[in-house]
């Protein structure tokens, strides 16, 4: 995964056209499976008694890895920024190839990592021939409830948590009249990685706590709750914009939402990875055997509601602004919507998560 995603990163700032730009992500996507992996193995070298605060530093990981992104992207265009170093032709020609290899130096760093210190997990069981291996349950057999809603679950934060992430820039850089609040390039960065890092922050050092002072599905339905009033700031902020002399208030709800979204992330984890609170129950509704089959299927889910939500939050944000309705405000209605019903579903969980299942029901392979 960590050597497919250099290739691809490299193949990404080699391409001309827009079908390249695609082929290259589509490489990306097909050749890296390591978040379900990474899940998984976290699962398995932790258990009841500190799972919640290994699964803390992943999102934060997440963070640390996003934000030096961002960084490293800006190295494109490097004849704009560093003309006498940069001057051949060959980087007009390949303007976001810069960065493209010191992002892929880094990931293959950290493949030669893996490689060398990375130890395979592998769950055996006795038998009067010694150690014989457990197999995955069929997939078919994982449609049990726990599965299913723990799964489902996770579609819904995770669809939630990209729409809001589409929105937040869309509406920052958007004028007031049109619905927004027309901040300047440089403000819009320092939200983001404020927003980020105070979500790190939160996370890897309030999310153990929360977990054993509230439970986990309270701490998954603190986090779905928190959706409501960070779709219903949107509106809020644009109309406070239209008057000049509330423009210190707008600050402070902008404050307020990044608050809300580091406490909305312990029920669901930070960006791509997820590891909050529902992959506890993720991790913890299969048995062991079939842990990795459970993660890419949540893994899988998540992507195409991660797929949908943000195309329809920008269409739906275009749509409510062109024809004015409800004030130009529908897509945020809607939203608040989608997070009522994820709250509702979230009810369905256990109070705690499931009781471990390590070895019930795995497949038993013949011995040697």
């Amino acid at each position: 995964g960590l050597f497919g995603t250099a290739m691809s990163m490299l193949l990404f700032g080699l391409s001309r056209t827009f079908w390249g730009f695609v082929l290259s992500r589509c490489l990306t996507g097909l050749l890296n499976g390591n978040t379900g992996v990474m899940k998984s193995t976290m699962g398995d070298l932790t258990d009841a008694s500190n799972r919640a605060k290994g699964f803390s530093y992943l999102p934060l990981v997440w963070c640390v890895g996003v934000h030096l992104w961002d960084i490293i992207g800006t190295l494109s265009h490097p004849y704009e920024r560093f003309p006498n170093v940069f001057a051949s032709v060959f980087w007009h020609a390949f303007p976001y190839l810069f960065p493209c290899p010191v992002a892929a130096s880094l990931i293959l760093l950290g493949f030669l990592v893996v490689l060398a210190f990375f130890e395979e997990a592998c769950f055996f069981a006795k038998s009067a021939y010694g150690h014989v291996p457990r197999g995955p349950l069929p997939l078919r057999k994982l449609y049990t409830f726990p599965v299913i809603i723990s799964v489902s679950n996770y579609v819904a934060i995770a669809f939630l948590h990209t729409t809001f992430g589409a929105l937040l820039p869309l509406f920052l850089a958007t004028s007031i009249e049109v619905g927004g609040l027309g901040l300047l390039p440089s403000q819009i960065g320092v939200i983001l990685a404020l927003d980020g890092a105070v979500t790190g922050i939160f996370q890897i050092f309030m999310f153990p706590t929360l977990v054993r002072q509230f439970g986990e599905r309270r701490v998954v339905m603190i986090g779905l709750a928190a959706f409501l009033p960070m779709f219903a700031l949107f509106p809020l902020m644009n109309m406070i914009a239209a008057w000049p002399e509330w423009n210190s208030l707008i600050w402070i709800l902008i404050a307020c939402l990044i608050a809300l979204d580091a406490l909305m992330n312990p029920s669901y984890g930070a960006s791509m990875f997820y590891d909050g609170c529902i992959f506890m129950y993720i991790t913890t509704s299969a048995p062991k055997c079939s842990r990795g089959t459970v993660n890419g299927l949540a893994q899988t889910s998540a992507s195409v509601s991660r797929a949908i939500g943000p195309a329809l939050a920008a269409s739906l944000f275009s749509f409510s602004a062109s024809y004015n309705l409800l004030c130009g405000y529908l897509v945020y209605a809607v939203f608040l919507a989608f997070a009522a019903l994820a709250l509702v579903l979230a009810r369905q969980l256990p109070a705690q998560v499931w009781a471990e299942e390590v070895d019930e029901g795995c497949m038993e392979t013949t011995a040697p």
